[in-house]
């Protein structure tokens, strides 16, 4: 039997964000609260969207998390 493929994701969480860039999830909120990441609040949460994350690692700046 032939499985669709799953859907990808449009959002990450932010203990998923942290083991993207193998960080503490500490350390994943304090990047997100001083800016260097951009992310959403969707009530209590916190997303942070694929799209700008890819876009700022593909921008190799100098700057480290």
């Amino acid at each position: 039997m032939h499985q669709k493929n799953p859907k990808p994701e449009l959002v990450y969480n932010v203990p998923e964000l942290s083991r993207l860039l193998r960080i503490s999830t500490a350390h994943g909120y304090k990047v997100i609260r001083e800016g260097w990441v951009p992310s959403l609040r969707l009530g209590k949460r916190i997303v942070i969207p694929k799209a700008a994350l890819d876009k700022l690692l593909s921008r190799g700046d100098q700057h480290s998390l």
